[in-house]
């Protein structure tokens, strides 16, 4: 099963609530692993504090001119929608940050003058935390696409956990790409927002994007008591589930600034953070049943 958690806008407690269910399954003896897809900004391994076993470079492909090869024709150019080829008297020039690796400019290349090379992205990283598997990525600073590491981590845990294993991914926030690739291999969707005009709007943008994917999604409102009922009458008219509204707790924001797992803590707040993950999950496994 695999289990999203995304949000409208970040700052509404998406990852205190994706490491806490990860951490309460592993807890309980249940094979998870965690990903943090949000690559420009990781920080679920601040809270796990994960043992790092292995890390490798992500790459993507970027077009070169051959020497000797290229006459300056400019059907490389003219075929690159991203404007990331420029056409000169016997080569080309690449800017690699724009170029989208898809391959047009050597299909329209009549001399056959470029060659594809790798270039890094970012990192990849694998570990555990007491019995938590764990996987992040963290883009090259200055990239500008994150969605072939979003897309690199999802082949990565595909191809390397059983079938039974929980998925808790951590999606970037928003309704981008990025967004898009992390969330739309998931068979749950746990929306995370708060009632504030903000937190209303941009529920609605990434609900909008799970409605275009077609995935089982739930909500829960964080700080449910410092605003108003627009998220309740928005979800009601929906018909999105809410599995949980927190209420403002000074010590679920400590723990949060702390880096700490409160589900482990035997406090008010820890037994309250369990009700809600177990919430989640029960949601999420009704959700998946045929």
């Amino acid at each position: 099963m695999r289990i999203a958690f995304a949000s409208g806008k970040g700052g509404v407690g998406k990852t205190t609530l994706a490491v806490n269910t990860a951490f309460n399954l592993a807890k309980s003896g249940k094979p998870c692993i965690y990903v943090d897809c949000d690559v420009e900004e990781p920080n679920g391994h601040l809270y796990l504090s994960p043992a790092i076993e292995q890390e490798r470079d992500v790459t993507v492909l970027v077009p070169r001119s051959i020497k000797g090869k290229c006459d300056g024709c400019g059907e490389c150019q003219k075929a690159c929608r991203f404007k990331s080829i420029l056409s000169l008297d016997d080569s080309v020039m690449v800017f690699d940050e724009l170029c989208h690796s898809c391959g047009a400019c050597l299909i329209a290349c009549p001399k056959d003058a470029l060659e594809e090379i790798s270039r890094p992205i970012g990192l990849l990283r694998r570990g555990h935390s007491d019995g938590l598997s764990f996987m992040d990525a963290m883009l090259n600073i200055g990239e500008a696409r994150a969605t072939p590491l979003i897309t690199e981590l999802w082949k990565e845990e595909k191809n390397t956990e059983p079938e039974e294993t929980v998925i808790i991914a951590d999606a970037p926030p928003g309704a981008t790409c990025p967004t898009m690739e992390a969330i739309k291999h998931s068979d749950f969707l746990l929306l995370v927002t708060e009632p504030t005009p903000f937190g209303l709007h941009d529920l609605k943008v990434v609900h909008g994007l799970a409605k275009k994917l077609s995935i089982d999604t739930g909500v829960v409102i964080n700080r449910s008591d410092l605003g108003d009922d627009r998220i309740q009458d928005y979800c009601s008219k929906e018909g999105l589930d809410i599995l949980a509204e927190i209420p403002y707790d000074p010590e679920l924001a400590a723990a949060g600034a702390q880096g700490r797992v409160i589900v482990t803590e035997n406090t008010e707040t820890g037994r309250n953070m369990s009700k809600v993950v177990n919430a989640i999950m029960d949601r999420a496994k009704a959700g998946s049943e045929p």
